[in-house]
Parts: structure tokens; sequence; C-alpha cells
């Protein structure tokens, strides 16, 4: 019998090829590399899927809490066609982004070359404290009336009375959530538009001071009036830029009362009539929380568009693309060095490491960052100050606290200086309410009232509480027989009513002349 016949037909029956291919050597390395691909499909599976996953149920946790991250869910009040996001003229404004027709600088200084916009008396000095500001500080090295000056600034302000006239009168509207768009690739692509706002505010500021010095007074109240109702709008249900622009507004408000205030310059009525709008101010002001709710649900806006979807990631790594995974084992190696290749290297990994993340890596980081939140800014167990020592301690370490993927620092920024900035102007608006009320006790009765028990109930309806401490706002007169109202600041430490530059370290402070001995040294110490 041959050999041929002797062979199984089954061999018999293999093609040449097919029994060739056994013998190719890399074959085995192939199936090694199909097995690690199936692994490492099934590990990104993995993780995908757990985190879409746990998504949805943070998403239901929030919603049975009674949040939401629908922007349309969180807004307060929604502006109607009588409210002033809907008013013609702010809209056109805002829509505009026409910032240069409220800077005036440069055509005043076409006629009074020696014009500053900030007087250094007033960059410099400290808030709240010391002589007030005249139109004559604005003049810069120049002999002239504070009248002179004050009728060369309202000369100057004739071209936008008309504008600032029609932001008067749509400031007043009560409070509405801005209108937003409804998509979300085109809220993803909203940006705040306040530069014109914030133009317009400061020429208010500059209008109430020339009004006083032109013996006007009763004006000037409308003005800090407007400042503090357009800062009570863009306060009212915006996000974090808008309310930091409003908190700005209201700050120039207070500071065209403080102005007035420190010059004795306001009646009665006029009195009357800042206390209302101080008390609506402080009525309309949102709980931190609601703050950072609408921040959180447009910043998820944001990452489902950009990042969720592989188009907005493509579009992000051909586009403005910075470096993201900063682990130390991408920093610079020596051995890239001498090739100068590092820096390409590095560009390359990222690019592509953000490519290849799933979907659900970028949730479980969301659901990080979120009970980074609950345990330290929105943690009412804790002081405010220590909230945002504890947010910051986290943001310096976040993967010591296996908090969050590296990335996750630029995509959701810190916000303990939101928290603190929005802290510091609640005090202020209350510190000016009460200023007023002590300001309306003196008309009334010839004198300023020595402690809060003069003031209560019948001036002022309670005594304002100091959220840095937890306690109440101190009252008392100072050596010139004025009040001094003042919060101990985010330190917790009683200065005695000493400010400093640096808010975190003195008190936060409304008085009407600096403390004896106390000099601008002292202040920028």
């Amino acid at each position: 019998m041959s050999d041929s016949a002797a062979e199984p037909a089954l061999v018999r029956s293999r093609r040449p090829w097919r029994r060739w291919l056994p013998r190719v050597w890399w074959r085995r390395y192939l199936v090694y590399v199909a097995i690690v691909m199936a692994g490492l499909a099934a590990v990104y599976a993995y993780f995908d899927i757990r985190g879409r996953l746990r998504w949805n149920a943070h998403v239901a946790e929030i919603e049975a809490a009674g949040g939401s991250l629908d922007l349309q869910k969180l807004a307060r009040r929604p502006a109607t066609e009588g409210s002033f996001w809907n008013d013609p003229f702010i809209c056109e404004l805002l829509s505009s982004n026409d910032k240069e027709r409220f800077e005036l600088t440069d055509a005043i200084q076409t006629d009074y070359p020696s014009f500053r916009e900030w007087p250094e008396s007033a960059s410099e000095a400290p808030w709240a404290t010391g002589p007030p500001l005249f139109a004559s500080d604005f003049f810069e090295g120049e002999s002239i009336t504070n009248e002179e000056a004050a009728a060369r600034i309202l000369r100057s302000l004739r071209p936008v009375e008309e504008a600032l006239s029609n932001i008067a009168t749509a400031a007043a509207y009560p409070g509405s959530t801005r209108p937003l768009p409804m998509e979300k690739k085109e809220l993803a692509e909203y940006r705040s538009n306040v530069g014109p706002m914030l133009a317009a505010s400061q020429l208010i500021e500059l209008r109430a001071i020339a009004r006083m010095d032109s013996g006007r007074a009763r004006e000037s109240t409308g003005d800090a009036i407007t400042a503090l109702d357009l800062g009570r709008q863009f306060r009212f249900d915006g996000f974090l830029i808008e309310r930091m622009c409003g908190q700005v507004m209201q700050g120039l408000g207070a500071k065209i009362i403080w102005n007035g205030l420190s010059r004795q310059a306001y009646e009665s009525d006029a009195l009357t009539q800042l206390d209302a709008t101080l008390a609506l101010a402080v009525e309309e002001l949102p709980d931190w929380e609601v703050v950072l709710a609408r921040d959180q649900a447009f910043s998820n806006v944001n990452i489902e568009t950009q990042y969720l979807n592989r188009a907005g990631r493509w579009a992000f790594v051909k586009g403005d693309f910075w470096v993201i995974f900063d682990s130390p084992i991408l920093q610079t190696p020596d051995w890239l060095v001498d090739y100068s290749i590092a820096e390409d290297v590095l560009d390359y990994v990222n690019r592509a490491i953000f490519l290849a993340l799933p979907t659900g890596a970028f949730r479980e980081t969301q659901i990080s960052y979120d009970q980074m939140l609950r345990d330290t800014l929105l943690n009412r167990s804790l002081p405010p100050a220590q909230r945002i020592e504890e947010e910051s301690r986290r943001f310096d370490d976040p993967h010591g606290d296996g908090q969050w993927l590296p990335w996750t620092l630029l995509l959701q920024p810190e916000k303990g200086s939101f928290l603190e900035r929005h802290l510091n102007s609640e005090i202020l608006l209350h510190s000016a309410r009460a200023a007023v009320a002590a300001e309306r006790y003196r008309l009334a009765r010839g004198r300023y009232p020595e402690s809060w028990a003069e003031l209560v109930p019948e001036w002022l309806p309670s005594i304002p509480k100091d959220v840095w401490s937890g306690g109440d706002l101190i009252y008392r007169l100072g050596p010139d027989g004025r009040p001094v109202i003042y919060s101990v600041g985010q330190n917790g430490i009683d200065d005695g009513g000493l400010p400093k530059k640096d808010r975190t370290q003195g008190d936060l402070v409304w008085r009407y002349s600096l403390p004896e001995g106390y000099t601008l040294d002292d202040y920028l110490k």
C-alpha cells in the first residue's frame, strides 16, 4: 500500500495552502493580538457602561432631591414680554456688543487731557473707608474745583444720556431669568455678553459723583438705584460670569451710596428709596446652592455637546487643544530632551488619549466632581472659609483623594473664589442697607445710633448676619462719631474694623474715615 493511500481522507482533502498555514510562524501572534484587543474592548465597554449607568442613577438622585440638570427647569422666573431681558433696547445692546459707545475716556481726554478714568485715590485707597471721591479727583495734576470738574463730566456724558435712561427704565423691572437657546448645540456656544453693561454701569457711577458735586444729590440717588437694579437683573438667575458682573454692578451702586452718605448728601425721601432698593436686592439674592446648580447644569450641556460625542471631540482635538493628561510618565523624559521632540510626543499622546476615552469615563468624573462639591462648597456643616479651603486642597491634590481623571481640572474649574465673592457681595449689600438705616436715624434723631438695638426693628428689620463668622455684623461708632459696620472676613479674626487690600486677611469694612494712625501702607501690607 502506498503512503498516500495510508493517509486519512481528511488530510488528503486539504488544499496545499491549508496544509501550509499551520506552519506560518506569526499566526500564533495574530491570535495573541486578537485576544489582547478583545480584552481591551471588554475593559473599555465595562468602564463605558458602568459610567453611563452610574450617571443615570446620579441624575435620578438629583431629580429625586428636587434638583435638575435642565436649565429651563432651574429658571426661577422666566422672562416675559415686559421684563429686562426682553426689553428692545437691552436686546439690541447685548446683541451688538457695542461696548465702545460707553467708553468715553478717549473722547473726554481729547478735550481734557488730564482726565483719568480711574483716579489714583479711587484705585489705591481702601474702598468704603477714608474720604469720599470727588469729581476733581478725575482730573490729575490740574487745579480745578469740584463744580468745574462735575460740569466737564456731565457735558461729556450728554451723548449717552438717552441710552443710560433706557437702561434705568429696563433695570427697574422685576428680576427675571435671561432667555436661553433651546438647542443644546446653540446653548453650548452661548456666551454672556456683558461688556456694554459693565461699561455703562461705570459711567453711571461717574455721573453720580458729578451730580453730587453739582448739588444734584437727589438725581445721584437714581444712579445708585439703577446700578443696584442692573446688578439684581444679572444676578437673578444667570451663570457664574453674569453673577460676577452683577456683583460688580451692585458694588458700584454701593460705592455711590457710600460716597453720598460720607458727604451726608441724601435727604430722608432719597434714603427711603435707597432702603427699598437695597431690601429688594437682598431679597432676590439667590442661595449659593441655586447658583452652583445652574452652573453645573450649564457645564453638563457643554460636556455633552463638546466631549461626549465623537464629532465634538474631533473638533476639539483639531482646534485649540491643550495638554490634559499631565502624568509624570509623560513629563519630558531626558532622552527626548536631546531630540527636542518631547512636547510633540506629549501633545500627540494627549490627543490620542482624549479621543479614546470612553463616554462613561467622563460621566464617572462628573459624578466624582459633584461629590467633591457636596463635600466642600455645598457642605453646610462646614463654615464658609473651611469649605473654600477644603475645595482648594482637593484641587491641589485631586488624584491623592482618588477624585478625578486629570482633565477634569480643566473641564470643571475651582469655584471657591466664586463663593467668596458671593458672600462678600452679600455682606456689602447688608452693610449698605444698615448704613442707610443709620443715616435715616440721624436725620430723625439728630445723632447716629450707638448700637443695633437702636436700629432694630424700627429702622432695620433685623440685625444682618456675618456669613463668615456665623454671628452678627459688628456695629459701633468710630472716633469721628460715625458708624463703622464690618464683617470679620474670611480669616474669622476681629481686627477692629481695619481694612486690608487682601480681603482674606482683614475685615470687610464700611466706614467714613480711616482708623486713627492707619495709613495706606498699613492697608497694603
